[in-house]
């Protein structure tokens, strides 16, 4: 991986944990700070999904992977058709080597948004985890998005830094998508 699409993959790892450390803090029972947390603005059952999320994503960050997919799972329980929820815990999951429950995780997040780039690049290194000959579609569809993209658009180097870790994936190289 280039440095250049680590210094993006860096920065936007940044602003999600930025992102959810807002929503821990800041997000009243008023509103939502932004569209991951607008379907968890309500407490269900008692519990607060933005606060799980939250602190799945802070986790995540860390590198705590078993309880970053715990409060995830709570988040998901509580808000099953967020996908940004089901690609973290694609992601929590990848970072246990539960290569199983990576695939379904990116998948309903897929389900819920299926151009997600992120979630595509989740799934992509899962299937290649596990051997499956899905996986070579995978990295077909994020060539294709880089193709197209030619490093014009918005997102170029996030997307080019998805793609690498495909290719890594597919090289054997085995890390979880952020």
């Amino acid at each position: 991986m280039g440095w250049n699409h680590g210094l993006h993959l860096l920065a936007h790892r940044s602003a999600c944990v930025l992102a959810a450390a807002a929503a821990l803090t800041f997000v009243s029972a008023a509103g939502a700070a932004d569209d991951t947390t607008a379907s968890m603005a309500k407490p269900v059952n008692g519990r607060d999904p933005i606060k799980a999320f939250s602190e799945g994503v802070i986790a995540l960050d860390a590198g705590r992977f078993d309880q970053a997919a715990a409060a995830l799972q709570q988040a998901a329980e509580d808000s099953p058709e967020n996908s940004d929820v089901w690609r973290f815990i694609g992601a929590a999951r990848a970072g246990t080597k539960d290569w199983a429950g990576s695939r379904a995780a990116y998948e309903r997040a897929l389900k819920l948004s299926p151009l997600d780039v992120g979630s595509h690049a989740g799934l992509g290194v899962a299937l290649f985890a596990l051997g499956d000959p899905r996986a070579r579609a995978e990295a077909d569809w994020m060539a294709e998005k880089v193709r197209t993209c030619a490093g014009k658009c918005v997102d170029a180097d996030y997307l080019g830094a998805m793609f690498d870790q495909v290719q890594d994936a597919a090289a054997g190289k085995f890390s979880p998508v952020l």
